[in-house]
């Protein structure tokens, strides 16, 4: 969404109204959070797997939609064109969102591949799925989480400076 607002040069009027940058964050990324928790509750049900999620997976889950968001909101405030959110957007989907099929790539479990992928975003929620103590992965989902933020209001700085020229 962030993308479509750079494109269309709408972006500058966001950035220079009197809402905060959490206000229009949290107005861009509603529709999407509400969707997402919506679409993640029908699949569980479907599935019959919401008595089998954990309180803390539960949360992990929710640390890794903030994450995804964050990434998108990052992306989308860095590049020009909604076409050009497609292009950024896949590497970083491979990278953090398909990371687990890391193993099948690189079978050695001692590989320092694996070993840094273990910390990736999507591998901690498995990881208190399987029954891991929760604090450890929650921490690493939070620093990470964090980091996205930190990137999203650096680039929400930095674009909202460009715009002012």
């Amino acid at each position: 969404m962030m993308a479509e607002e750079n494109e269309k040069d709408t972006l500058r009027g966001l950035v220079q109204s009197p809402a905060s940058l959490i206000d229009i964050i949290l107005g861009k990324s509603l529709v999407t959070i509400l969707m997402t928790l919506i679409s993640l509750g029908i699949s569980l049900a479907i599935c019959d797997a919401i008595t089998s999620w954990s309180f803390m997976g539960i949360i992990a889950l929710i640390l890794l939609l903030l994450f995804f968001l964050g990434l998108g909101i990052a992306v989308g405030l860095s590049v020009k064109s909604v076409a050009t959110t497609a292009v950024y957007t896949m590497p970083i989907m491979f990278i953090f969102g398909m990371s687990q099929y890391v193993e099948f790539i690189v079978t050695d479990p001692n590989s320092i591949v694996r070993k840094v992928f273990n910390y990736l975003p999507i591998y901690q929620v498995f990881f208190i799925e399987e029954g891991q103590p929760p604090f450890k992965p929650l921490m690493i989902l939070l620093v990470w989480v964090i980091l996205v933020f930190i990137i999203v209001f650096w680039t929400f700085k930095k674009r909202s400076k460009d715009d002012k020229r």
